[in-house]
């Protein structure tokens, strides 16, 4: 989708004589996309490509998020950013995530997704009800998720060399099955790929050097 934390880290960081926003690690705002390429991994020959939006900024509980949305493949995201992080509260996945087909999960707690700054080796711990909205029923489940910032590698980004940061998640769903996911992010751009069970998918122009 996050509170041990192994060790403290002092959440302001100076640049050039300023403080770091939220706005840097993790840029959002309405009508901002992202290019991907990716597969499927159960037809991992056919490549697909795709593009994401920010389509619109919505209120839900008090806080302002932005519906992260990948027209066409029925995936959606509600999220913020605060100077410590991301944080998401709405999902939609094409695929089962209870054992069903594609529908919205709604996270009763919101839940800290990515860290700032990032800090290779830092833990942190989330635990959340998630409610699935298949109309006209809802399904709870409580929800934990281990989150580790694993490492930073060197990529070459639209022709730039740039620090890629790694970011582990183990998620049980509420049926004590595990399932990993990786993701990957960089200072300035954001989200720039990862990789489930199912799939994995890179922004365009990512590449990882050896």
């Amino acid at each position: 989708m996050l509170k041990k934390i192994i060790p403290a880290v002092c959440l302001a960081v100076l640049v050039f004589g300023g403080v770091i926003k939220a706005g840097y690690w993790y840029p959002i705002s309405v009508n901002s996309s992202w290019d991907y390429e990716g597969y499927f991994k159960a037809d991992p020959k056919k490549t697909l490509k795709v593009k994401a939006v920010i389509a619109e900024e919505r209120e839900i509980d008090g806080k302002n998020y932005f519906f992260y949305n990948v027209p066409g493949f029925d995936v959606r995201f509600f999220v913020r950013t605060e100077d410590d992080g991301g944080y998401m509260k709405l999902i939609r996945y094409p695929y089962p995530l209870f054992k069903f087909l594609s529908y919205d999960v709604v996270l009763k707690k919101e839940v800290l997704f990515v860290k700032y700054p990032f800090v290779a080796g830092e833990k942190w711990h989330q635990e959340t009800q998630a409610a699935a909205m298949l109309w006209p029923i809802v399904i709870n489940r409580k929800v934990k998720m281990d989150f580790e910032t694993v490492e930073v590698k060197k990529v070459l980004f639209k022709s730039e060399e740039k620090d890629a940061w790694h970011v582990r998640i183990v998620m049980d769903q509420g049926d004590g099955k595990p399932k990993e996911e990786n993701h990957w992010y960089i200072d300035g751009e954001g989200y720039v790929g990862g990789e489930t069970a199912e799939h994995k998918v890179m922004q365009s122009g990512l590449k990882f050097k050896d």
